[in-house]
């Protein structure tokens, strides 16, 4: 009987240390949260900070914000546009009817934008031949100065002349001249109206480029040469471009 009683009571020590320890870790772990309180720190975004990092199961990277860095129906001129005079980019750039008309050849770079990433976009893009030859058009990217002679990256579709079924590629250009081969080629999309577009795009982040016609992707290239610069617009020696629309985005933006 005593030896039983004896294992009892050593059992209800036991147990009253596990209770003081934990009533001690209790009155610890309350000072810390006064404290943190105190101080202006929120125990609730403490918390939250230390899921992100570990990534809790299950919830998504948040999406960056879509910030519009310009977008234009060219209902307020052509002033923001610097037209390339020199070299071969002969022709100009004008405001009609809330359309940006270029005449072959023609290029200009928007000088509000000046960046490392961005979505360039240009919609309800409408061709007219003047030429036989070199029909086409082109998003400019990248362009490290206002120059005239052109420098940075180049998306274009390009047909040279009737019998050609027509190329799209990424291209550099240095100091005023386009480098060949190009970055990366393909053939223009089944069914591809080289009269009108209705959006062309180029998406650009890091060290990578993709090319999208109409929502679709055809074009994807790398290269480091240029890390920011500005955007514009070109249209080829064979043809008269219409724009009706333009804009630039940031990447989180659909």
């Amino acid at each position: 009987m005593e030896q039983q009683t004896g294992r009892r009571y050593a059992g209800h020590y036991v147990g009253q240390g596990v209770i003081e320890y934990a009533l001690v870790l209790a009155l610890l772990a309350a000072v810390v949260v006064l404290a943190l309180s105190a101080m202006g720190v929120s125990l609730q975004n403490v918390l939250g900070e230390a899921v992100s990092a570990f990534g809790a199961p299950g919830m998504k990277p948040e999406q960056p914000p879509c910030e519009v860095f310009y977008q234009s129906q060219f209902d307020r001129g052509i002033n923001e546009w610097y037209q390339l005079k020199k070299g071969l980019w002969e022709g100009k750039w004008r405001n009609i009817a809330g359309k940006m008309v270029g005449d072959p050849p023609a290029a200009a770079l928007l000088k509000s934008v000046n960046r490392d990433d961005y979505i360039v976009t240009a919609e309800s893009v409408e061709l007219t031949n003047e030429h036989h030859s070199y029909q086409g058009f082109a998003l400019i990217f990248r362009a490290p100065a206002l120059t005239d002679k052109l420098e940075g990256y180049m998306f274009e579709f390009e047909k040279k002349n009737a019998a050609d079924p027509g190329l799209m590629y990424f291209s550099k250009w240095v100091r005023g001249y386009q480098i060949f081969p190009p970055l990366a080629s393909a053939p223009v999309p089944a069914n591809f109206d080289w009269n009108k577009v209705r959006q062309m795009r180029v998406t650009v982040q890091g060290d990578t480029f993709t090319a999208l016609i109409n929502g679709q992707e055809v074009l994807r290239v790398r290269d480091t040469t240029y890390t920011q610069g500005y955007v514009g617009m070109a249209v080829n020696g064979g043809s008269r471009a219409s724009v009706g629309n333009f804009s630039v985005t940031s990447l989180g933006c659909p």
